[in-house]
């Protein structure tokens, strides 16, 4: 190899594990920011990666670890945002220099982070032996507090006005249902951040990419997305688990069933969501009604998330959209 070469290498080596570097690091120091830096710090291995080989990425993500624990002296910590953003770069890197379809990257990807995902929460609840299904000191306080400000703010002699108390009960139970559900919300909740965070992460990587000048697979509409039929599965199993949790008095059982349930609502309410798309698009309504339409489901959220996922399994399993692969439709394929 030449030393321009070499060179070159190595330039991109320190450059984009700066780019990487720099927002774990604002991670660290200012949390705020995690969100963004959790969307951006896969890109630069991935470039990487797709500049040189696999080699050059992985090496990057030991020296962010490095970096990490040695300004942190906290090296768990250093791991845990290493794994948690490092390894979805190599994957995306690889996916473009193979040319992947956008279809099968994004699902990959996506897929991909959720593992990894619970990996990381398995790992946490081995470590530190603390149950994520059941509340923890903190979030016990806080529930605590949350009742003590009820009754101080509308409970006898309030400072906000006195409820009945059949009214100051009812919102009681409300506070007492949040804070039972909370730990499976919770986790949901983190299981699916995960996998926005992934979906966002590769459309930033495409748009990069394309930037440096490499030729990136077709994107699809998002009113042309789709999923296989066995993504009914995980209906099945959430309900399995759920059902089998309550039979035996499992609670941990039932919660993971839980779990399951709205992570794999989510998705398919997100599937529900492109075919409205899709048949919006196609219709060609005037906009006047489109927006009384999203206001219309905007106010009866919950009706409209359970019409969404209900769409979301009976396109999975039919095919309501007809659509070929990578998302077009037989229309779309003739004129090719």
């Amino acid at each position: 190899m030449s030393a321009n070469g070499k060179n070159r290498k190595l330039i991109d080596f320190c450059l984009f594990s700066a780019a990487a570097v720099i927002p774990a690091l604002g991670w660290v120091y200012f949390p705020p920011v995690a969100p963004v830096a959790a969307l951006f710090i896969p890109v630069a291995p991935a470039v990487l990666v797709r500049r040189q080989d696999l080699r050059y990425g992985v090496a990057l993500l030991f020296l962010m670890a490095a970096v990490l624990s040695a300004v942190t002296a906290k090296p768990s910590l250093a791991l845990l945002l290493t794994l948690q953003t490092g390894p979805l770069g190599l994957l995306l890197g690889l996916l473009f220099k193979n040319r992947v379809p956008s279809g099968k990257a994004l699902t990959a990807a996506v897929s991909f982070s959720l593992a990894v995902s619970l990996v990381i929460l398995l790992a946490g609840c081995l470590m530190t032996g603390s149950n994520p299904f059941v509340l923890n000191d903190r979030q016990q306080y806080v529930f605590e507090q949350e009742r003590r400000l009820l009754y101080q703010m509308f409970g006898q002699g309030g400072s906000a006005g006195q409820l009945d108390p059949a009214t100051m009960k009812e919102l009681e139970a409300v506070i007492n249902r949040v804070e039972a559900l909370w730990p499976v919300l919770a986790v949901a909740s983190t299981l699916i951040w995960f996998m926005v965070s992934a979906g966002a992460t590769y459309w930033i990587t495409r748009r990069v990419m394309a930037r440096f000048g490499y030729e990136v697979p077709a994107a699809i509409p998002f009113s042309n997305w789709r999923l296989p039929w066995y993504v009914i599965w995980g209906v099945i199993a959430g309900l399995g688990l759920l059902l089998g949790g309550d039979q035996f008095r499992l609670q941990g059982l039932a919660a993971a069933g839980k779990v399951v349930l709205w992570v794999t609502g989510f998705i398919l309410s997100v599937i529900g969501a492109s075919v409205l798309a899709f048949y919006l698009r196609r219709w060609k309504l005037a906009w006047p009604l489109k927006l009384l339409g999203v206001i219309i489901m905007a106010v009866y959220l919950p009706v409209t998330a359970g019409m969404l996922v209900a769409v979301g399994i009976i396109d999975s399993i039919w095919n309501i959209r007809r659509l070929i692969p990578e998302g077009r439709t037989p229309e779309e394929e003739n004129k090719k």
